[in-house]
């Protein structure tokens, strides 16, 4: 579970400020439909199998937790869901008078199934993403099908029910302060065929390039120094690798990165084992796609520190040091004794 609840939170995370472009223009890429397709999907089975554990649990304790975790995936914790606890033949005759809080729908679960309710939801089906211009945001529809076994209270009355019907959730796109979108239900209904009344949002099928910062034409990198690379296109959240190539050379020089999410930008470091030299470049790939990767212009690279500087000081004061005795003036020469040779005895 923990699992699926990470993911959701990485699908979010991939989708950025450029959503908010498609949201006004009505259209999508094939890769930003996909994620928040998948986020929609997602966030919806995850509150799915915490309603079931919550229908089949009576610790006090246990029940918290699981509806403090149903409560991280709707838009409020007042949202108003459709009662289908309720069997179908105690139901009011207009669908819209079965409607209750969210809060409601929890307890009743505990107060109209006192021995217990088994919920099994299955078959998860995901729509298009639609417009919803009234309420100015896009939106999914998953539909699951769910069965309720149980016993069913009511005042003085009980009855043993077992039904299933199929439920729709719908899931808001909407866009935080910093940017960042989030998938979350915003209702709960009964299954009907509506997506006719909604405007669906176009994909547009070709993928944008990428083209990467015009670097100067004897750019040059140091070894160990961090730079920034930039480049525009591309989708805000796709999955790319940055890597280092030489022209003459085969294969790749270097992995600078090999997955991160795009962002327009991307901080970089050239590996201190690259050698230093000419006609290097950069290969941005993108890894969802098989598209030819986009390369830079070609630059140099260079030691971070001259090899003289590495030497140290030590090195820099002993070479004064010889300078100073090579630059004395000469002194008169003193013979010195020779030592005694050890084939001669001393008489």
């Amino acid at each position: 579970m923990r699992k699926k609840i990470i993911y959701i939170g990485l699908l979010q995370a991939f989708l950025l400020i450029n959503v908010r472009l498609s949201l006004a223009q009505n259209s999508i890429s094939k890769a930003n439909e996909t994620v928040i397709i998948n986020a929609s999907q997602q966030v919806v089975e995850n509150y799915t199998r915490y309603l079931e554990l919550l229908a089949s649990e009576s610790d006090a304790e246990l029940l918290d937790v699981y509806k403090a975790e149903l409560l991280k995936s709707v838009e409020k914790d007042s949202i108003y869901v459709y009662n289908d606890l309720i069997p179908p033949k105690r139901r009011p005759a207009e669908r819209d008078q079965n409607i209750d809080p969210l809060t409601t729908y929890f307890d009743d679960i505990s107060s109209r199934y006192r021995e217990g309710l088994k919920m099994v939801f299955s078959n998860f089906k995901t729509s298009k993403i639609y417009n919803d211009k009234e309420r100015q945001r896009f939106f999914v529809k998953v539909s699951a099908d769910r069965v309720i076994d149980g016993t069913y209270f009511y005042k003085n009355e009980k009855e043993a029910v077992n039904y299933n019907e199929t439920i729709d959730f719908y899931v808001s796109i909407q866009l935080q302060e910093n940017g960042l979108p989030v998938s979350k239900i915003y209702s709960v209904f009964l299954h009907e065929d509506n997506l006719q009344s909604f405007e669906e949002v176009k994909v547009v099928e070709k993928s944008i390039p990428i083209i990467i910062e015009d670097l100067d034409r004897n750019q040059v990198f140091k070894k160990g120094k961090e730079y920034e690379l930039k480049w525009d296109g591309g989708e805000v959240y796709e999955r790319l690798s940055l890597n280092l190539y030489q022209l003459g050379k085969r294969g790749k020089i270097a992995t600078i990165d090999s997955t991160f999410f795009n962002n327009n930008r991307q901080r970089f470091t050239i590996p201190k084992s690259v050698k230093v030299g000419s006609n290097y470049y950069f290969e941005i790939k993108k890894l969802d796609s098989e598209e030819e990767p986009f390369k830079s212009r070609y630059f140099k690279v260079k030691r971070r520190i001259p090899v003289v500087a590495t030497i140290g000081v030590p090195v820099a004061i002993t070479t004064l040091i010889v300078y100073l005795i090579v630059a004395q003036p000469e002194a008169a020469a003193v013979e010195p004794d020779l030592p005694e040779s050890p084939l001669i005895e001393n008489n």
